[in-house]
C-alpha cells in the first residue's frame, strides 16, 4: 500500500510536475488510484478507450503492438515513466497494448481528473505537449545508431520561432519577382517574365532549403544518454552526446522573447564538454527531464555498487562461492567474421575500410580518397597505353622504336607514380584496440608518425560529414579529444559507425576499469567487515569485554 507522503515523495521526482507547488501535489496524491498487479497479465489493449492516465510506481510493463499478425515489442517503461496521455489528449483509441509485469504498482488518474489538470496548470500543458510530439515523432524516425534495449524518452527539434527567423529571408526575397512581374505587365518583356520565373522557383528552394534545415536537427533523450544530431542535406553531418552517468547539474539560458514563447538553451555538461540543446521548446521540462533520468542512470550504478557490495561480503563469509576478476574484461566483439574465398580475401586486403582481427579494428580513408590520389596517374597512363598503340601501328623504322622506348619508360614512372599513391593511401590508418586508439601516418619510403591515447582518457568523440561528396558517399571526420589534443580519423566511410564503435570501446574500458577498482575496494571493505564479523564472535561484544574486565 503507498500512503499519502511516499506518493508527494515519488511526483516530486518526475519531471511532469516540475515546479508544482506542495498544495497541488497533495491533491494530486489524493486523486491517484493505486493498482497492484501480482502476475503478468494485459492492462488495456490497442484501439481500446483511453480512461485513466498511468504512473508507474514500481515493476514495469512493456509496450506491444500487432504488425501484420505479429506482435512487436515497441519498448519497456520502468519506475517513474508514464503512459496513457497521448490517447486521452486526442480522445482517440490506445495506440498500442500495455502488458504488466508481475510485482507492478501503478498509480492512475482518471480522465476527467487528468483533463482538469492538463487545462489549469500551465507547466503541465507544454511537457505532456512536448512528451507526446516525441512520441509521434519517435514513431516516425528510426536512428540505427541505438542500442536495442535504449528507450527514447524525447526526441524533438528545434523550436519553431527559428524556423520563422529563417524564412524571414525568402519572403523578403519574394519581392523581387514580383516586382519583375509588374514590370512584365507593364512592358510585356519575355526577359522580365523569364527573371521572375527564375527567382520565384530559386526563392522557393530557398525557403524549402530552410525548413528542411530546421526540420533535421534533433535533440534526443534515452535510458543512457543525451545526443544533438545536427544535419545540412548534402553539406553536413554531426552527432554528440554524453551518457547520463557523466552528466553534471543542467543549466537553462533564456532571453526575454525565449521567456514569452517558451524557448531556450538547456546546457548539459560533463566533467570534460558540454552539448548545447539551442532553441530548445519547453527548456525548463527538457532540463527536468534530463536531471531526472540523470538521477536514475546513477541510481542504478549505485544500487548495482550496494548489491556487489553485499555479495563480496557473503563471499568472504563463506555464504557464497567465491569470485574474483583480475583483470579487465575483454571488449565487447561487434562484428562476427566470415569466412571469404581466396579473391575476395585477396581483394578486401587491398581496399578493404575497415577490417577487424583479433580485438583490433582497422579503418583506412574512403575509396573516394583513393580515387582524388590516384586519378591523374591512372588517366595519364591510359593515355600513355594509347599512344603506345597509336605508335606500334603508326609508326615504322628508328622513330617507332625511339618513341616505344620513350613511352614505355614513361609508363614506368606513370606506374610508380600511381603505386606510390596507393601505398600512401593504405599506408593512413586508424586502429582501435580494447585498450587504445592509434593514427598511423606513414609516407612510403619516408617517416612514420605514430600517436595512440588510452580509450579512457578519451574526453569527447564526434563526427562531421562536410560537403555533398562527403554525404554522398558517407563518409568523414572522427574528432577524438584526449587532453588538449584532438586526434582525426580522417575520411573514414560511415564516420557514425566508427563514433559508435570507439564509444562502445571506451565506455567497455571506462566501466570496466571503475568495475576492477570497484572490485578490488568491496574486497579490501569486505575483507576487513568479515574480520570484524568472525571477532566479535570469537572475543565477544564490548559489552561482555566490558562485564569480564570492569573497572
Amino acid at each position: 500500500m503507498v500512503d499519502r507522503s511516499q506518493k508527494i515523495a515519488f511526483l516530486k521526482k518526475i519531471h511532469l510536475f516540475h515546479g508544482m507547488s506542495d498544495e497541488r501535489l497533495d491533491r494530486i496524491a489524493d486523486d491517484l488510484n493505486e493498482l497492484s498487479f501480482d502476475s503478468q497479465e494485459v492492462l488495456f489493449e490497442r484501439g481500446s478507450l483511453a480512461d485513466s492516465f498511468f504512473l508507474i510506481y514500481a515493476g514495469g510493463v512493456t509496450v506491444k503492438r500487432s504488425d501484420s499478425g505479429k506482435e512487436v515489442i515497441l519498448g519497456k517503461l520502468f519506475p517513474g515513466d508514464y503512459f496513457g496521455e497521448e490517447a486521452l489528449l486526442s480522445g482517440g483509441k490506445r495506440s498500442a497494448t500495455i502488458e504488466v509485469n508481475e510485482g507492478t504498482v501503478l498509480l492512475a488518474l482518471n480522465k476527467e481528473t487528468f483533463a482538469n489538470l492538463y487545462k489549469t496548470v500551465p507547466n503541465l500543458r507544454s511537457t505532456l505537449r512536448l512528451v507526446v510530439r516525441s512520441r509521434q515523432l519517435n514513431r516516425k524516425l528510426h536512428f540505427n545508431w541505438l542500442e536495442k534495449d535504449e528507450v527514447v524518452y524525447l526526441l524533438t527539434s528545434k523550436h519553431q520561432i527559428l524556423l520563422y527567423q529563417n524564412m524571414i529571408g525568402p519572403i523578403l526575397a519574394f519581392l523581387l519577382p514580383l516586382m519583375l512581374t509588374i514590370l512584365y505587365l507593364a512592358t510585356e518583356s519575355i526577359v522580365m517574365l523569364t527573371l521572375a520565373v527564375l527567382l520565384l522557383l530559386a526563392d522557393i528552394l530557398w525557403g524549402v532549403w530552410n525548413y528542411i534545415d530546421w526540420s533535421n536537427d534533433y535533440y534526443i533523450i534515452t535510458n543512457r544518454r543525451v545526443v544533438w544530431v545536427e544535419k545540412v542535406i548534402g553539406l553536413y553531418d554531426s552527432r554528440q552526446e554524453a551518457p547520463l552517468i557523466m552528466v553534471l547539474p543542467v543549466a537553462v539560458a533564456t532571453g526575454q522573447l525565449g521567456r514569452i514563447l517558451d524557448f531556450g538553451d538547456v546546457i548539459i555538461r560533463t566533467y570534460t564538454s558540454r552539448i548545447v540543446f539551442h532553441y530548445t521548446p519547453s527548456p525548463s521540462q527538457v532540463a527536468a527531464m534530463v536531471e531526472e533520468y540523470r538521477g536514475r542512470a546513477q541510481a542504478v550504478v549505485k544500487e548495482a555498487e550496494v548489491d556487489a557490495m553485499k555479495g563480496a561480503i557473503r563471499r568472504k563469509l563463506g555464504l557464497e562461492k567465491p569470485e574474483q576478476q583480475d583483470e579487465l574484461p575483454p571488449a565487447p566483439i561487434l562484428n562476427p567474421k566470415v569466412k571469404a574465398s581466396l579473391p575476395r580475401v585477396l581483394l578486401t586486403r587491398l581496399v578493404q575500410l575497415r577490417t577487424e582481427e583479433g580485438d583490433t579494428i582497422t579503418y583506412r580513408r574512403h575509396w573516394y580518397v583513393l580515387f582524388q590520389q590516384t586519378w591523374k596517374p591512372f588517366m595519364f597512363i591510359i593515355i600513355d597505353l594509347i599512344l603506345m598503340g597509336i605508335n606500334n601501328f603508326g609508326y615504322s623504322g628508328h622513330s617507332k622504336v625511339t618513341y616505344a622506348i620513350v613511352l614505355f619508360t614513361v609508363f614506368i614512372i606513370l606506374a610508380l607514380w600511381f603505386i606510390y599513391e596507393l601505398v600512401d593511401w593504405r599506408n593512413d590508418r586508424f586502429e582501435v584496440t580494447s585498450e587504445q586508439i592509434v593514427d598511423l601516418d606513414k609516407k612510403p619510403l619516408g617517416t612514420e608518425d605514430r600517436k595512440s591515447a588510452k580509450l579512457e582518457d578519451i574526453l569527447t568523440v564526434e563526427y562531421k560529414r562536410i560537403g555533398v561528396s562527403g554525404v554522398m558517399f558517407n563518409y568523414g571526420t572522427v574528432y577524438i579529444t584526449v587532453g588538449t589534443t584532438v586526434f582525426t580519423f580522417d575520411d573514414v566511410h560511415d564516420p557514425a559507425a566508427v563514433q559508435q564503435e570507439i564509444e562502445q570501446r571506451r565506455n567497455a574500458r571506462i566501466l570496466g576499469k571503475h568495475e576492477l577498482e570497484a572490485s578490488q575496494e568491496r574486497e579490501r571493505m569486505a575483507e576487513w567487515l568479515a574480520t570484524y564479523h568472525r571477532s566479535t564472535k570469537e572475543f565477544g561484544s564490548f559489552d561482555d569485554f566490558n562485564e569480564q574486565n570492569p573497572e
